[in-house]
Parts: C-alpha cells; sequence; structure tokens
C-alpha cells in the first residue's frame, strides 16, 4: 500500500512505454482483477502483465488459471520487488529486484546526514540499482 512507491514504478513505466512506442493498457484499481482477466481473454496476441508488486503478481497469478489463461503460453507475468515467494510458485514468477542493501545503505546515509544537520549534503532523489530474475512465467 506504499503509494509514493507505486506512483514511481508507474511513472518509470509510462515513461519507458513511450520511448519504445510500445502499446500498452493499465488497470490501475487492485480491486480490477476481473477486468485485467476480459482485457487479456480479448487480446490476439500473447501480451505480458507487468504488476506492481510481487504480491499482487501472485494474487493475478491464482486469478489467470481459473480463467484458462495459461502462464508464460498465454500470457507472461512479472512482479516488482524480488521476494524468494516467487520461486515457490507454479510457475515462478519473474520479478524486477531491488538491490536492498543497496537500498538499505542508501536510506542509513541519508538519514544520517539529516541528524548530523547535513542538509545541503543530501539528494533530493537517490537511485539505485535493480536486476530483472527471469524465471518461468515470460
Amino acid at each position: 500500500e506504499n503509494i509514493y512507491a507505486v506512483a514511481e514504478r508507474y511513472e518509470g513505466f509510462r515513461r519507458a512505454v513511450l520511448d519504445l512506442k510500445i502499446p500498452e493498457k493499465v488497470i490501475r484499481d487492485k480491486g480490477s482483477l476481473d477486468s485485467l482477466i476480459e482485457l487479456v481473454k480479448n487480446e490476439n496476441h500473447k501480451t505480458a502483465i507487468l504488476c506492481s508488486s510481487d504480491i499482487f503478481a501472485v494474487q493475478v497469478l491464482r486469478r489467470l488459471a481459473p480463467a484458462g489463461i495459461r502462464v508464460p503460453e498465454d500470457v507472461g507475468l512479472i512482479g516488482f520487488d524480488g521476494i524468494p515467494l516467487l520461486e515457490y510458485v507454479t510457475p515462478p514468477i519473474s520479478t524486477v529486484s531491488q538491490e536492498v542493501p543497496e537500498l538499505a545503505n542508501a536510506a542509513f546515509t541519508h538519514l544520517r546526514r539529516r541528524m548530523e544537520g547535513c542538509e545541503e549534503d543530501v539528494p533530493s532523489t537517490i537511485t539505485t540499482h535493480f536486476r530483472i530474475v527471469e524465471r518461468g512465467s515470460l
């Protein structure tokens, strides 16, 4: 429910699809998995679902099978966060994994500088690395 993180992920996604000129359809309401099912069923080609979190990707996976939609045959699925649980679902879900030690170090350094009164040394934005972990859902 971290709205800031979701908003930032969406903005990054939006910029990427615009830059790459990839057609996209966005379902922003977490409660509208039925809309997602209908959208996928009405496509005449394989599509991909990028979820704003890994937990949401697991929820989507659980709704696709009863609707007769197979992952990865009919639709690709990827989450965001890199939680270990994704290795243990069938199929294992691909994810965008944040480098947690780097993220924690950046947050700690930022907090320490602010506490020491070094406001001018504190950047307004911190960027960390990520990696895409490909599993059986693509």
